[in-house]
């Protein structure tokens, strides 16, 4: 079972631990890809038991890199939000002045 949690980081930390995510991403992209070929190896000896195995095992994996992407999606989206709002708060025309 997957849980969501959430934990902070420093701002300037945040593109850091995204590399740090598709790194893991990338490893499991390998995986899938060696769990692949494995499939085709199996459907060409016929071995369709084997194959239909690894079929399962390939598509755990192609979930498991599909939640590192969403994580990494969702990260970049709140660092995004969070420097508009910076740029907002930095911004002289947002003052509490209004002008007549």
């Amino acid at each position: 079972m997957r849980v969501n949690v959430t934990y902070s980081v420093e701002l300037g930390e945040v593109l850091e631990l995204t590399k740090e995510l598709l790194s893991e991403a990338h490893k499991n992209l390998n995986n899938l890809t060696e769990k692949f070929l494995e499939i085709d190896k199996e459907l060409q000896d016929e071995n369709e038991k084997k194959a239909a195995s690894a079929i399962e095992d390939c598509r755990k994996l192609a979930g498991v890199f599909d939640h590192h992407l969403f994580d990494c999606q969702n990260i970049l989206a709140g660092y995004q939000k969070t420097l508009l709002q910076i740029q907002k708060m930095d911004d002289p025309r947002n003052g509490d002045d209004v002008a007549s």
